[in-house]
């Protein structure tokens, strides 16, 4: 039998009980009691003293070890089922608390020669209570030059029968648009909706030579996505149109906009062979992160190191 992380914690928990530590201290007091002469005749000899101060404490001491266990099992695995993975349990309670999960989100980004992208949202969405009427997003471009252009989300399609659904900019300030996906009426408890919508960025987005990145002051490149919601699976894809010469693609999972890398996270994207890069059916390159069960407030991330001009790379003016 395999112990969750959250049974060990719930086991580490009852060792800490006042009660437990007071049962201990009793039990060790009786079995003295005999050799202090307390209970029996000081005329015994040590050898019955021992004898009878170990006859009083096994019998309490493995009574108290099988109860012990037998409540801690009960515990541990009546909150966290032996079956449940911690990630999927950690999604359970944070849709109770939000309201709602993405039981699906895939992201299909294509970036473009002249450092633009253009990005495909399929989301699958299900409310777990009444008065969900908005999806808000963030984008954000940190490195794109001032003026350089803005972000344009639009909505493509839905499958959510009588729900109708449309896309507002909430607000757009300097390399960012603040955005949502608004439902009228507000989405039904336990009834699942699916939609498209799409975001384009403007030129110059994306570094997409050495020389560009270095003048940017950047190491590598990279498109992310912030989990915001509790979400079931999700897929990153990115991929790069001919004249983009990107090199070295490779997940990472960061804990802000700072690049401070979630390491366990990280490990498990390749413990669970997460990642991968290839050619698609149209010869571009592209690199994908499949994982399931991703935690919220983290950002799932794909880099790459763009190649120099001078090896056929496409340069911005």
């Amino acid at each position: 039998m395999k112990f969750t992380e959250d049974a060990k914690r719930l086991l580490r928990e009852n060792l800490d009980k006042t009660w437990q530590k007071s049962v201990a201290v009793l039990l060790f007091i009786l079995a003295a009691l005999p050799a202090m002469g307390v209970v029996v005749k000081e005329s015994l000899p040590l050898t019955s003293k021992v004898l009878y101060a170990s006859a009083v404490l096994v019998p309490f001491l493995v009574i108290y070890l099988i109860y012990f266990l037998v409540y801690s099992l009960r515990r541990a695995y009546r909150l966290v089922p032996e079956t449940t993975p911690v990630h999927s349990h950690l999604a359970d309670i944070l849709s109770s608390l939000f309201g709602l999960r993405k039981t699906s989100l895939a992201l299909a980004c294509t970036i473009k020669v002249d450092g633009s992208s253009e990005t495909t949202y399929d989301v699958e969405l299900m409310a777990e209570t009444k008065g969900i009427t908005q999806i808000e997003y963030l984008s954000s471009a940190p490195s794109l030059p001032d003026g350089s252009g803005e972000f344009l989300p639009k909505f493509i399609s839905s499958t959510g029968g009588d729900i109708t659904m449309t896309v507002e900019i909430l607000k757009k300030v300097n390399r960012q648009c603040f955005w949502a996906v608004n439902f009228s009426p507000e989405l039904k408890p336990r009834k699942a909706v699916k939609y498209r919508h799409q975001l384009n960025s403007p030129a110059k987005t994306f570094a997409v030579s050495a020389e560009e990145m270095e003048s940017r002051k950047l190491s590598y490149e990279s498109y992310s996505t912030l989990v915001a919601y509790p979400t079931d699976c999700l897929c990153i894809r990115v991929t790069f149109d001919a004249g983009t010469k990107p090199s070295r693609m490779a997940p990472d999972v960061w804990l802000g906009l700072g690049r401070v890398r979630h390491l366990a996270e990280y490990a498990r994207i390749f413990n669970e062979a997460a990642f991968t890069n290839d050619k698609g059916d149209d010869g571009k390159l592209y690199g994908q992160l499949l994982l399931k069960y991703p935690i919220h407030g983290l950002r799932y991330v794909v880099t790459w190191v763009p190649e120099r001009a001078g090896t056929g790379a496409a340069r911005n003016p």
